[in-house]
């Protein structure tokens, strides 16, 4: 389920640029974004916006995830302040993400997903004559306010999807599934009554992820080993019961490392 036909460029400068942003990034658990995310209020959400907003939609999604992987926490720089990304050039950031010919190619890939990210009221570019721009983070529902510090309800990006490079081998429409299933399973699978949680139109309405989308990644990430699926019968009645497609996060599944020998983007 490619988002084009061009490979990744999985380098020795790849994986060092990567693993040296996730120490940078101090983070311990992974990445924290509210709900709203990627939950539509009365219209698109971020994370459907992400996903439909034109060309480059795996690269728009994945650097978005991993600067606020890099940014998006409490940590105050002492000169730029909080919540802000400096010297991080186009290129390093096309390594991290592991995109092809990264000084030129991958480079302008980069930039015209930051120009969209900052169309979207996600990200404030500061231009800097002869130096990449500083990024400052703004609030993830695209409010073009300043962000803040998720308070609960909150999706939890585990670490895993950077440190173990799912973060490559995750298509743009199945990162974005699966960022929804861990709203959908508030992280760990199950709902309130301890079984796998129902899928219902009026969840797919709240992600604004269509149907065919939905199908299409969850299939693919169930053949990863990365979700289990099942059909059950659910209400509290005969009148009220219906057929829905039940979802659990596997525990433990991107412990292991993605299988980025077959990897696109």
């Amino acid at each position: 389920m490619a988002d084009s036909s061009s490979h990744l460029e999985i380098s020795t400068e790849a994986t060092w640029t990567i693993d040296r942003l996730i120490q940078r990034s101090a983070r311990i658990t992974g990445a924290r974004l509210p709900a709203s995310f990627a939950r539509g209020d009365g219209g698109p959400s971020t994370l459907a916006r992400l996903l439909r907003g034109g060309r480059g939609g795996a690269v728009r999604i994945k650097l978005y995830l991993s600067k606020v992987l890099l940014a998006g926490s409490m940590h105050n720089h002492p000169v730029h302040g909080r919540n802000t990304i400096f010297n991080v050039s186009g290129a390093t950031w096309a390594r991290a993400l592991a995109l092809p010919d990264p000084p030129k190619a991958g480079a302008r890939r980069v930039a015209d997903a930051q120009n969209q990210l900052a169309s979207m009221g996600l990200i404030e570019l500061q231009r800097q004559p002869s130096q990449p721009p500083i990024t400052k983070l703004l609030h993830p529902t695209g409010s073009g306010a300043a962000w803040v510090e998720p308070g609960t309800p909150y999706i939890r990006i585990p670490l895993e999807v950077w440190s173990n490079r799912w973060i490559w081998h995750l298509s743009a429409k199945e990162l974005a599934v699966y960022v929804a299933i861990l709203d959908l399973c508030a992280g760990n699978g199950v709902d309130g009554t301890g079984g796998p949680q129902a899928l219902s139109g009026t969840h797919l309405r709240r992600y604004g992820i269509s149907e065919d989308t939905w199908r299409i990644a969850s299939a693919s990430l169930e053949m990863m080993s990365l979700i289990h699926t099942d059909i059950a019968v659910v209400g509290a009645d005969l009148a009220t019961s219906r057929r829905r497609k039940r979802y659990q996060l596997i525990p433990g599944a991107l412990d292991s490392p993605a299988p980025i020998a077959s990897t696109r983007v």
